[in-house]
């Protein structure tokens, strides 16, 4: 099962009001040993509605929001389908006799 982690890095705000802007980003995702991750900005533009004054937020509300705008199941579906190449890569390099040699 992979675990999912997103995280709020930074928060850039309106200086005259403290209204979001730009929230930055980090998903990581975690399945048995094996890992990846992605990062971004996602932006809005104010409106009056739900705005919550800058000393009040918390990191889950900012996070709904950064889910709500990416479509948080594609963004847990592209970092899943990186981690299934990772665990079964579709190629792999190597030269056969190099194994033979370790093994002898």
């Amino acid at each position: 099962m992979i675990n999912y982690t997103w995280r709020i890095t930074q928060l850039e705000r309106n200086s005259s009001n403290g209204f979001i802007v730009t929230a930055h980003y980090d998903v990581l995702a975690e399945d048995s040993g094996v890992t990846c991750n992605t990062y971004g900005t996602v932006g809005w533009e104010q409106t009056e509605d739900d705005f919550i004054p800058y000393e009040d937020l918390q990191q889950e509300v900012v996070i709904g929001w950064v889910q709500q705008k990416l479509n948080k199941d594609d963004v847990e579906t592209s970092l899943a389908n990186q981690i299934a190449l990772l665990k079964n890569p579709p190629i792999i390099s190597g030269l056969p006799w190099e194994s033979i040699e370790t093994q002898a």
